[in-house]
């Protein structure tokens, strides 16, 4: 599992404390995601003798911990950190990674609020210097990426209860969590609920994923049932027995739109996917409310979850009486986008929301033995089989090809019927400039998306690197690929 540690407190025992949970979690084979918004700054009075060093000793810290703790001896940690772009540190927090050998263990990301997005709009000077700064960062070094706080914390079936505050997320960013909060993930391959592919008739089996999500609901409530007594830390025991966190994702996209002849990121892609998604939540919450009938609500249950915005994008006046009238539902929480980067693999498709890279590609990883880098090649199996049978070349478009709008829109469609979040990376071209990235992150904010991360090609080493001339193989020969993902 990977968790939220939530906001460390302003204090030196807490931090300390913040520090322990930590190294405990990736003993067990989980990753953290931490705020430090609530640190006081660098030259802040403590007990009115001492100046504060502000947050990046405790970066430091943190970062030595996931550097030092294996989890569960197969791997090292995966950490978050993130920060209120309001911060009086923010500068700092934002630059860090301008020292490769600095916090080199941990993914950065700003928290930005509806009010600093409306300050940027508006012209604000200080708030325009900052997000030029966050620009240029992401530019040159991938990092920090972006939260929109509102969205993010408030887009959800737990929107109206007060029990349930979220703070951060995971690692990855696909779970938005509450402190101690665990993920809970799984993936639908919805690229195998295309009939009739590569025809005039392809068509997404709606029937079958219907059912079908009415079986992923069930297995993975038994799942976080019986993973329970594995967490590590008695709070995250808690709040899965409290909350039952699900996070049911996708994969396989772009496979699906290539099978159907239909173009990533185009106007068509994005309509269906609205159809899509919102079937596949309504669902969900339809399949939980009915197990909860059977094994009982989750005992952080409110009925003010019927009065949440993402119930309403979903759902008729009628439907959301009737759930009232059930007043039962077995999990706060039902879908999730999670990078999916080993299944994918293995699976040879498409990994989560996310187009092909590339045609062809080399993926870097490490071995689950000892520090050694593994290096392959993967081949898009499905955009070798729409090359052999001439279908739709339009639709073989991979990652540095598709415009940046397109992917926000489709992040956005998504999120409209996704209660948590997405894990995605928008790719850009090499000569793309901080100015273009500002522009993005503004219109991923006006689009509703939960947050945003980009990768300018170039801008350092990737886990994913293009090969010039692909050399076609027998998918016989594929390696297997059991190796985990980046974090």
């Amino acid at each position: 599992n990977c968790y939220s540690d939530g906001f460390v407190e302003d204090s030196l025992d807490e931090i300390m404390n913040t520090a322990k949970r930590l190294a405990m979690t990736y003993k067990a084979q989980g990753g953290q995601g931490i705020s430090l918004s609530k640190i006081r700054p660098k030259g802040s009075m403590i007990g009115g003798k001492f100046k504060s060093d502000g947050i990046v000793p405790f970066m430091e810290i943190f970062n030595t911990v996931t550097e030092s703790v294996s989890q569960g001896g197969s791997r090292k940690g995966a950490l978050l950190m993130s920060l209120d772009i309001n911060h009086p540190e923010a500068e700092t927090f934002m630059t860090i990674k301008s020292d490769l050998k600095k916090i080199n263990k941990a993914n950065l990301s700003m928290e930005i609020d509806d009010s600093f997005m409306c300050r940027v709009i508006e012209g604000d000077k200080e708030a325009n210097r900052l997000f030029n700064i966050l620009s240029e960062q992401a530019c040159k070094y991938a990092e920090p990426g972006v939260i929109f706080t509102n969205k993010f914390r408030n887009y959800n079936i737990m929107e109206f209860v007060e029990s349930y505050q979220i703070e951060t997320c995971n690692p990855c960013g696909e779970q938005p969590l509450k402190k101690y909060g665990a993920c809970n993930l799984s993936s639908i391959n919805l690229s195998e609920y295309v009939v009739n592919p590569f025809t005039d008739q392809a068509m997404v089996d709606l029937n079958s994923l219907k059912h079908d999500i009415g079986i992923y609901v069930k297995a993975m409530d038994d799942v976080l049932e019986e993973n329970i007594p594995n967490h590590p830390l008695e709070e995250q025991r808690e709040s899965a027995r409290t909350f039952r966190n699900l996070g049911i994702g996708v994969m396989g996209i772009h496979d699906m739109f290539i099978k159907m002849g239909i173009v990533y990121g185009s106007d068509e892609s994005i309509k269906f996917l609205s159809k899509l998604m919102n079937t596949i939540f309504r669902t969900s919450v339809q399949a939980s409310v009915k197990l909860a009938k059977e094994r009982g609500s989750f005992p952080g249950y409110d009925p003010k979850v019927w009065n949440a915005t993402i119930i309403k994008n979903n759902f008729s006046e009628h439907e959301i009486e009737e759930f009232k009238k059930s007043n039962c539902l077995r999990n706060c929480s039902l879908l999730s986008v999670a990078p999916t980067g080993s299944i994918g693999t293995m699976l040879q498709i498409s990994t989560g929301v996310e187009p092909w890279f590339s045609k062809s590609y080399i993926r870097n990883t490490k071995s689950l033995h000892g520090e050694k880098e593994v290096s392959y090649e993967v081949w898009a199996p499905v955009i070798k089989k729409a090359m052999d049978l001439n279908w739709h070349p339009e639709t073989l478009i991979t990652a540095n090809d598709i415009d940046w709008r397109g992917r926000i829109g489709i992040q956005a469609t998504i999120q409209r019927s996704l209660d948590t979040g997405i894990s995605s990376t928008l790719n850009l071209p090499k000569d793309t400039t901080p100015e273009q990235i500002r522009n993005i992150y503004i219109e991923a904010w006006l689009a509703g998306n939960k947050g945003q991360t980009i990768y300018r090609d170039g801008s350092r080493e990737g886990v994913l690197n293009k090969v010039d001339k692909p050399k076609v193989r027998d998918d016989r020969e594929a390696p297997k690929r059991w190796l985990y993902p980046p974090h």
